[in-house]
């Protein structure tokens, strides 16, 4: 494996031959047919993207693909759970973000809620039906349908009820007194 590592986002951006990033701006690149991990944090250690190294993509949807890498090497310089505990603490203070708002990337990108709502569903499958639950989430297909069809059905709950699961379980990460604190993004 070959590293690149550089200082910050903006410097990555410009080795990728970007003047700046207008948007999706990244700190990090799994490159895996080319076994290229790009760093923007100053050092060859990136847990997140050296999950995406040794679990490839295979087509499987975005969420599931990034949240797999969130639980298992965190995201922005932060761990699994401190991006649950953010993401619990805005929606705590939020009824009106919705799980279709995170899946479309209307709303949470400041807290990395895409990311982190992935891994609260992969670790939420392992904790109720272990490596082969984990498996079926890893084996949805890059379709929103499909994603939130095999959401429901690995956690038995109806698609109407998506919402609330997916409020329920992430209040689960909020602590006590981050609720009503401003946290980091």
């Amino acid at each position: 494996m070959t590293f690149y590592i550089t200082e910050n986002g903006d410097e990555l951006g410009r080795l990728l031959n970007f003047d700046f990033f207008f948007t999706g701006h990244t700190t990090g690149i799994g490159m895996n047919d080319n076994r290229i991990l790009l760093g923007g944090f100053g050092s060859e250690w990136y847990p997140h993207e050296f999950v995406h190294m040794i679990v490839p993509d295979n087509e499987r949807h975005g969420l599931i693909n990034e949240g797999f890498a969130t639980w298992h090497g965190g995201t922005m310089e932060k761990t699994f759970e401190e991006r649950a505990n953010i993401l619990a603490s805005q929606i705590a203070n939020n009824d009106t973000v919705t799980f279709a708002d995170v899946l479309h990337k209307t709303w949470g990108w400041q807290y990395a809620a895409y990311y982190t709502t992935g891994a609260i569903f992969c670790k939420l499958a392992y904790d109720k039906g272990g490596i082969p639950a984990v498996k079926k989430l890893l084996e949805i297909p890059p379709d929103n349908g499909k994603l939130m069809e095999s959401i429901c059905k690995v956690f038995s709950i109806g698609k109407n009820d998506l919402d609330k699961f997916w409020r329920t379980e992430t209040l689960r990460y909020l602590k006590p007194d981050s609720k009503t604190k401003n946290n980091d993004h």
